[in-house]
């Protein structure tokens, strides 16, 4: 991360915290080791392996496979530069690792009432 700036360091650490953000959606929890049901879908979604992998392939193989091929309106998608694409893929490696993290410690998806499921 840090070959490529500062700017790569900061998105890498921000998306490494961000997935557990959802843990603040809702009220309080009802109890200790369980999340408030309106949060349970958002913790889903952002702990689903599907997200990071998009964003690790994007940032992998679209600036290579179409690089100056794409102009006018959708060029604003594609990174312009080196460490714009870095930042985007450690983003993606930051995300996969929290993921990694919580599933070797037990914390998985959760039920729809905010245990943690089997």
């Amino acid at each position: 991360m840090a070959k490529h700036g500062q700017p790569t360091l900061t998105v890498g650490i921000i998306a490494l915290i961000a997935p557990d953000l959802t843990l603040l959606i809702g009220r309080t929890p009802p109890e200790r080791g369980r999340l408030a049901p309106a949060a349970v879908p958002y913790y889903n979604l952002a702990h689903r392996a599907a997200g990071p992998w998009a964003v690790l392939l994007y940032f992998a193989l679209v600036p290579d496979l179409f690089g100056d091929a794409i102009s006018g309106p959708l060029e604003y998608l594609l990174p312009s530069t080196i460490p714009e694409a870095a930042a985007g893929f450690t983003v993606g490696l930051s995300w996969m690792a929290h993921i990694c993290v919580d599933r070797a410690l037990g914390f998985g998806l959760r039920a729809p009432d905010g245990r943690v499921r089997d």
